[in-house]
C-alpha cells in the first residue's frame, strides 16, 4: 500500500478503499465506518476524505448518505465504465471470468464496427492494417497495436458510441493484450486475422470482413482460455 505522503492523503484514501471494496473488506451493501472512524483509521484529515468519498461516489464504487455513513455500492450491477481503468490497478482482485466477459463483449460490437469502418473508409483501414504486417513479434508491439486498429475501426464506424465503450477499458485491453500475445498462438492468429481483414478491406467486402472479424473474436476467447487453464496447471 502507497503511504499517503507520496500520492496525497485524498489519492491515497481513495486507492485504500477502493481496495478494500475490491478485495471483500466491505462487499457490496456494506456501511463504511463513519467519517470521523474512516479518516482517523487512515490518518487523514476529514476535508481530505471527504474529497475522496465524493470520487468514489462520482465513479459508482459507493452512495453518499447525508446524515449517515456511506454504503458500498454492488459495482457489478450498478457501476460504469469508469470503474474499469481502476480493475488495471487492481488487478489480483478481478474475478478469473472477467476477461472472458469482456472478450465476449467484444465479440458482439467488433464485427459490427470493423463492417462499419470499410464500409465508410475501405483506404483507411487497409492503410492501417499494413502496420500489422511488419510488427516485430513482441507482446507490447502487438498489444498497442491491436488497441489501435480496435480503437481505429471503431472510430472509422462513425458511431461515437463504439470508441466510448472501448475507452473505457483502454488501459486494462492493453494489459490483458500483452498476456494473450505473450502466446506463440495469440501472434499467429492475430497475425492471420490482419490478413484476412485487409483482404476483405482492399475487396470492400463488408460482410466477409464481418466475419472475419467474429470468428478472430471467437478464437481469441478459446485462445484466452487455454492461457488461463495453462497458467493454472
Amino acid at each position: 500500500m502507497q503511504e499517503y505522503r507520496s500520492i496525497g492523503p485524498s489519492l491515497f484514501a481513495e486507492e485504500t478503499l477502493i481496495t478494500t471494496i475490491l478485495d471483500g473488506t466491505y462487499s457490496a451493501g456494506s456501511v463504511l465506518p463513519n467519517q470521523r472512524d474512516l479518516s482517523a483509521q487512515l490518518n487523514i484529515s476529514r476535508p481530505s476524505l471527504r474529497e475522496a468519498l465524493q470520487r468514489l461516489a462520482r465513479d459508482g464504487w459507493i452512495r453518499i448518505r447525508h446524515g449517515k455513513s456511506s454504503v458500498v455500492r454492488d459495482i457489478w450491477r450498478e457501476g460504469g465504465l469508469n470503474l474499469l481503468d481502476a480493475m488495471v490497478k487492481h488487478s489480483r482482485f478481478v474475478p478469473q471470468n472477467f476477461i472472458v466477459n469482456l472478450l465476449e463483449v467484444r465479440l458482439v460490437i467488433a464485427p459490427v464496427y470493423a463492417r462499419l469502418a470499410i464500409k465508410n473508409a475501405p483506404d483507411a483501414v487497409c492503410l492501417l492494417l499494413d502496420e500489422g504486417m511488419n510488427l516485430d513479434e513482441s507482446p507490447q508491439t502487438f498489444a498497442l497495436f491491436d488497441w489501435k486498429l480496435n480503437h481505429q475501426l471503431a472510430v472509422l464506424s462513425e458511431n461515437p458510441i463504439y470508441p466510448l465503450l472501448l475507452n473505457g477499458f483502454a488501459g486494462f485491453y492493453v494489459e490483458m493484450a500483452k498476456k494473450y500475445f505473450a502466446a506463440a498462438e495469440g501472434l499467429a492468429k492475430s497475425k492471420l486475422f490482419y490478413a484476412e481483414l485487409k483482404n476483405a478491406a482492399e475487396q470492400k467486402d463488408i460482410l466477409a470482413a464481418e466475419q472475419v472479424v467474429r470468428d478472430a473474436m471467437q478464437k481469441s476467447i478459446e485462445i484466452w482460455k487455454q492461457i488461463v487453464k495453462n497458467q493454472s496447471e
